[in-house]
């Protein structure tokens, strides 16, 4: 979920592309309060096609909106960071696991999916279950 700072970063970056938008204290406070629930990549995302799009200072359900779009569901509360090297990283070791050691795990690799899937990367999913179902 997003960090306060996070939160914060972009907030500042609206309020420069949106000059003439203030936000009183108890709007900061919804703010913060509601986009807390966003993962924090998600929102910079979500922020920044808003800007790119719209000449007006974003309400919070349309950044939630826009969330739910690039996240692919409406759920967030589990998405891991999209860019995500461990994951890249997890792929390669069990791949060097099989071809170098002969060592094969298929609730490892049917995990390293599924973290995929919540990941927000449903290719790079559907990409590991195909090799899964290859190497069995």
């Amino acid at each position: 979920m997003a960090t306060p700072d996070q939160i914060q970063k972009v907030l500042e970056t609206l309020t420069l592309a949106f000059p003439t938008k203030t936000l009183d204290k108890l709007s900061l406070e919804l703010y913060f309060k509601y986009l807390a629930e966003i993962p924090g990549h998600i929102l910079e995302v979500a922020v920044d096609q808003h800007i790119r799009s719209s000449n007006w200072f974003p309400r919070i359900a349309e950044l939630h909106s826009a969330a739910a779009r690039i996240g692919g569901r409406d759920d967030l509360s589990n998405l891991e960071p999209k860019h995500s090297n461990n994951l890249n990283a997890l792929a390669i070791e069990l791949e060097k696991a099989f071809f170098r050691e002969g060592t094969f795990n298929p609730k490892e690799w049917g995990a390293l999916a599924e973290r995929f899937e919540r990941a927000g990367r449903p290719h790079r999913a559907e990409h590991t279950r195909r090799k899964l179902a290859q190497l069995r």
